[in-house]
Parts: C-alpha cells; sequence; structure tokens
C-alpha cells in the first residue's frame, strides 16, 4: 500500500471485507455450505479529516445558548462560533477575560485532596456533586 502510495502519489484504495466470489455464481464445485454464508457489513467509516472535506465539513463549534430554531430572534445572535472546539492557552484566557455579548466567564476547580481519596470510597463522587452544584449556581 505505501508504495502504491508513494508512486502515484496518491493514497491506496482497499477494503477489509472477503473478496471471493458467491458460490452461486461459481464455475467450480464448491460445498454446501459455502452457498449459505452471511455476509456481514464490510465499510468502514474512515476518520474525519477537516482539511480534505472541508466543503462539506466544519469543525465551528457555537458555544451559548441555544435560541429556538422556529423563531428568529435577537437571541440567535448572542452565540460565539468558534473556529475549531480546542482552544489554546491564548484562546481560553482572551475567552476568559473578554465579556462577549454579557457573559461572564468562571473558572471552576476540579480538584480534590488525595487524603480525601484515600480515606473515603465515595470521594470522587461527592467531589463530582460538589463540581456541579458550583456550575448550577455559575449558571444561575
Amino acid at each position: 500500500l505505501l508504495v502504491a502510495a508513494m508512486a502515484r502519489g496518491k493514497e491506496a484504495l482497499g477494503s477489509m471485507g472477503v473478496d471471493t466470489p458467491l458460490a452461486a455464481l461459481s464455475s467450480q464445485p464448491r460445498m454446501p455450505s459455502h452457498y449459505f454464508k452471511q455476509l456481514f457489513a464490510q465499510v468502514t467509516n474512515p476518520p474525519i479529516d477537516p482539511i480534505r472535506e472541508e466543503i462539506v465539513m466544519s469543525l465551528q463549534t457555537p458555544v451559548g445558548p441555544e435560541a429556538n430554531l422556529l423563531e428568529a430572534t435577537e437571541a440567535h445572535a448572542r452565540r460565539l462560533v468558534l473556529p475549531h472546539p480546542v482552544l489554546s492557552l491564548q484562546e481560553l484566557e482572551a475567552l476568559k477575560s473578554a465579556p462577549h455579548k454579557g457573559w461572564a466567564a468562571t473558572t471552576l476547580d476540579a480538584t480534590y485532596p488525595k487524603c480525601e481519596a484515600d480515606a473515603s470510597p465515595t470521594a470522587m463522587r461527592d467531589a463530582l456533586l460538589a463540581l456541579s452544584d458550583a456550575a448550577e449556581a455559575a449558571v444561575l
């Protein structure tokens, strides 16, 4: 596969399925069990490639409250559209420090002490519940 790709400058195409002809179409004698073979889906999904497939896909990520799609209101303009879902540290800091249409950023601490984890088997669940409460309080 690699040699063909390097020679032509293109990726080779192939399949991972069974490419033997159906027994019913064979000119050679076949075992009876070959006539009753079940074939499963032989398609694999290729990895998403946003560079090659930019016409049909996008990594743009809207952030903010969703408004009712059936009503055109000002609430639709309050969303922030990021060009990609992964932020650099600089982009994250800019997002946290700059107010966007009345938004305010809150940083929540998602850590808990190791001694609590050693002392209680429910420490992680308790920490997650506390984090959930803090997140809810920040939104309300």
